[in-house]
């Protein structure tokens, strides 16, 4: 997502997808917000024009990519916006599936995230657990 209006940055490239589905590969374009930008993503969550024009235009790419599914990985979000994360989930859902669209959402243990809602209108919820550590982890130098 480049902006709070819910306008995207395309990285698509039709040759890969054509090179994949020819090995007989599904594609699944990835819907991202700013990991580092907590405000934009609250703006544009709390805006449903800004919503429904990031959903018109994912879907306009999925159908020009011809793409087979879409994981939408939003990140660093505030806890506050957990309810308007969870209703443009299930806004844009439904819209995807109609294009016969396989729809994931990448969740973790943050309190942004409302798994048990989040699952209800995807198809596949993706479990960040990922084997990470920082200089302040507790096992560190075990």
């Amino acid at each position: 997502m480049k902006n709070e209006k819910g306008e995207l940055i395309n990285r698509a490239y039709s040759k890969y997808v054509d090179w994949a589905h020819s090995k007989g590969y599904q594609v699944w374009a990835l819907l991202s917000n700013d990991f580092t930008d907590s405000e934009m993503t609250s703006k544009f969550l709390n805006n449903t024009d800004a919503r429904d024009n990031l959903i018109k235009e994912i879907l306009a790419y999925a159908a020009l990519y011809k793409l087979d599914g879409i994981n939408i990985d939003f990140e660093n979000m505030y806890n506050s916006d957990r309810d308007v994360f969870t209703q443009f989930v299930r806004e844009i859902s439904p819209l995807l599936r109609e294009q016969g669209l396989v729809v994931s959402v990448d969740v973790n243990d943050i309190k942004c995230y409302d798994k048990k809602a989040l699952s209800e209108p995807v198809d596949y919820i993706m479990y960040m657990s990922y084997d990470q550590h920082w200089s302040t982890s507790l096992w560190q130098d075990r």
